[in-house]
């Protein structure tokens, strides 16, 4: 179950960053991944992930030098992809493109989106030997919560229960 859960989480993640990046990138010659920005989102995502499962600091260590080697890995192929997306995103709107072209290009999006895809579990299994037991049950645990629309943020049960005292009091 633990390993099916973190290979969904894996899919969900894979299926949404590239329709949020769409979404929110604007087309350019340049590169839309700014390296500086990513390589510091990364970096704060794996201490976040680490300080949540109670990490030790070596496993954190570990942990973010497989986050950072994942993220520069991919960098050139998630660029790709997104450079792929916009022009998707802009053949669906012209009229001139026909469908045996849009879905081409879907097909070779889909592609490399797989290959991104094989990198990142690749780093999850690394990950999975450098985690104990609970921890891995602690990421089972929200990872299901998740997947099976059970989930409430933390921001978001703190507020719940911060107004419910405010309520016992009246």
């Amino acid at each position: 179950m633990k390993k099916r859960t973190l290979v969904g989480l894996l899919l969900v993640s894979a299926v949404s960053l590239p329709l949020l990046q769409v979404a929110f990138a604007a087309p350019s010659t340049s590169p839309l991944i700014d390296k500086e920005f990513d390589g510091a989102l990364g970096k704060f995502l794996a201490k976040k992930f680490c300080k949540r499962i109670d990490a030790s600091d070596e496993q954190t260590e570990k942990i973010t030098k497989i986050v950072a080697a994942t993220r520069e890995e991919t960098r050139p192929m998630r660029e790709e992809l997104r450079q792929g997306l916009i022009q998707l995103s802009t053949m669906v709107a012209r009229d001139d493109a026909t469908d045996e072209q849009i879905k081409a290009k879907a097909m070779e999006l889909r592609s490399m989106h797989e290959k991104v895809m094989d990198v990142r579990l690749e780093s999850a299994l690394k990950a999975r030997h450098v985690l104990n037991h609970d921890q891995l049950e602690k990421i089972n645990k929200r990872l299901t919560n998740l997947l099976s629309g059970d989930f409430t943020p933390n921001r978001l049960q703190h507020a719940m229960r911060s107004s419910d005292l405010d309520d016992a009091a009246l």
